[in-house]
């Protein structure tokens, strides 16, 4: 489906196209693609993992030794070449590698002037940003980029007065963060223009929409709140619901597991609220769990069964009643409305089951 789940109203023909020009004269960046071109085609195509591993461990020598030379300056194609070695460690399921190889890029970036100073190399930086924010889903853990630094928390995209105590945050916690309420105005606005781009046919700036997804993304990994706090379940579910923007939906499941392991306890949690706003909420946070990082044999029975009980107590037996609902909140049409009604309609034609398991 091409880099972007929603490349059908995203402006791809406008994008950078010959950056990595002025990178293919630089010898250490033309060997290491060469080696991890190898790396690949011999782990990948003919399973030789071993040989693979040690074609990335020569990239990673003429690294090194390129690191120590005197005056040795920090140009983009070193910038790439780390990124690289990180890319292909992700590519071959090597995890701590890629963590080991972004915390090495994050220390040169940062003597380059943090990701500001990337400013005029912009696809390198959001490559850079985008794997930092996929190992962190995979992972679990915060993202090697910018937490811990002063985030810009105003909204980037919504007007600063607009409706910031009306959300559905403000209709089931009385104080919420206002971090969090600022996020999910600029989330929700972000979604409605992409919605509003497929509807009249109209497609979305690739820069701007990569900008605002990796704010929002970045944002909304490094906010924290205590477990079954109600603003945590919310930040997971939007944390889901900008991850369908940017990871094919297909390899959510797979590659997100802490995230699913996370909003499967928080459905457990919300399956004994019985307040409408609640009930609500959890018709939202099943659904979005659906179409994202919940969709195995084994969890789909038990959402189906969230589902239909949350319909039940608030008196709704439609997709149309429940879209509405849906659509409240923040959602996708084009992405999540085929699973969302797929899902809905699955899960009323299902038997319905009393008991869910502890824990869930």
């Amino acid at each position: 489906m091409g880099m972007y789940p929603v490349n059908d109203f995203v402006d791809l023909s406008k994008d950078e196209q010959y950056w990595l020009e002025d990178m293919s004269h630089d010898p250490l960046y033309t060997d290491t693609l060469f080696h991890i071109a190898r790396s690949y085609l011999d782990t990948v195509g003919k399973g030789h993992m071993l040989t693979g591993v040690t074609l990335i461990n020569n990239a990673m020598a003429e690294l090194r030794k390129k690191l120590t030379e005197p005056n040795f300056i920090i140009t983009d194609s070193v910038l790439l070449t780390v990124l690289s070695l990180a890319l292909i460690s992700d590519t071959l399921g090597d995890l701590d590698a890629t963590r080991k190889h972004l915390n090495g890029l994050w220390q040169l970036i940062k003597l380059r002037g943090g990701l500001l100073g990337l400013t005029e190399k912009y696809s390198l930086r959001v490559k850079c940003s985008r794997l930092d924010l996929r190992l962190a889903l995979k992972t679990g853990a915060k993202p090697v980029f910018l937490c811990g630094q002063d985030f810009q928390w105003n909204p980037s995209l919504a007007q600063p007065m607009k409706a910031s105590t009306a959300t559905p945050i403000h209709a089931v916690c009385s104080t919420p963060d206002i971090r969090l309420v600022n996020v999910w105005l600029d989330l929700q606005d972000f979604t409605n223009s992409i919605n509003m781009a497929q509807q009249t046919r109209q497609k979305l700036a690739s820069k701007q929409f990569q900008e605002k997804l990796i704010s929002l993304q970045y944002r909304l990994q490094c906010l924290a709140y205590e477990r079954h706090d109600i603003q945590e379940i919310i930040r997971h579910v939007m944390l889901a619901c900008t991850t369908t923007l940017f990871m094919k939906t297909t390899d959510l499941p797979a590659q997100c597991r802490p995230l699913a392991m996370q909003l499967g306890q928080d459905m457990g949690y919300l399956e004994s609220q019985d307040d409408k706003n609640l009930l609500k909420l959890q018709v939202w946070s099943v659904c979005i769990s659906r179409a994202s990082v919940l969709s195995t044999e084994g969890e789909l029975p038990w959402l189906e069964n969230w589902l239909r009980k949350a319909c039940r107590m608030l008196e709704i037996s439609t997709w149309e009643e429940t879209r509405r609902i849906l659509t409240s909140f923040v959602w996708v049409d084009l992405i999540h409305d085929p699973i969302g009604q797929s899902f809905f309609e699955g899960a009323s034609q299902c038997q319905y089951f009393e008991q869910v398991p502890d824990g869930r």
